[in-house]
């Protein structure tokens, strides 16, 4: 899976309503530049947690995903609407090593450096939300 293929599986969720444009957009952008679909998927459910005043998103929300013990979903989805939106990714317990192999995504210690986004304390349990840096 690339970033294209996980764009098409946030539209559907734009077009049912379960994420805003806006969740959808950012996304986008993260996929034109490069991002590979877990950094995809991360743009768009830190800004849809964003947009619900969080300013973390909780990493530990995805590996309850498909689990219905779980209280937190990606985008409040159902468990098996869950399973299909994370099917063929990187176990989420391996997605900070991801998020801080890109280059899409910085650091704290990058901040001269003015990556294309920027995260900070990747090292946290939970994952800051990317901004966009111009």
């Amino acid at each position: 899976m690339n970033g294209t293929m996980m764009i098409e599986r946030l539209k559907a969720l734009a077009l049912a309503g379960r994420i805003r444009q806006l969740d959808l957009q950012f996304a986008r952008l993260v996929a034109d530049l490069g991002g590979g679909p877990e950094l995809v998927l991360g743009a768009a459910l830190a800004c849809f947690e964003l947009g619900r005043g969080h300013v973390c998103l909780p990493l530990e929300m995805l590996a309850h995903a498909g689990n219905e013990k779980g209280s937190l979903r990606p985008f409040g989805l159902d468990p098996d609407q869950s399973r299909d939106l994370l099917a063929d990714l990187a176990d989420p317990a391996s997605w900070p090593a991801l998020f801080a192999a890109s280059p899409l995504v910085g650091t704290e210690q990058d901040e001269g450096e003015r990556p294309p986004l920027a995260a900070a304390a990747l090292a946290r349990p939970s994952l800051p939300h990317p901004l966009p840096r111009f």
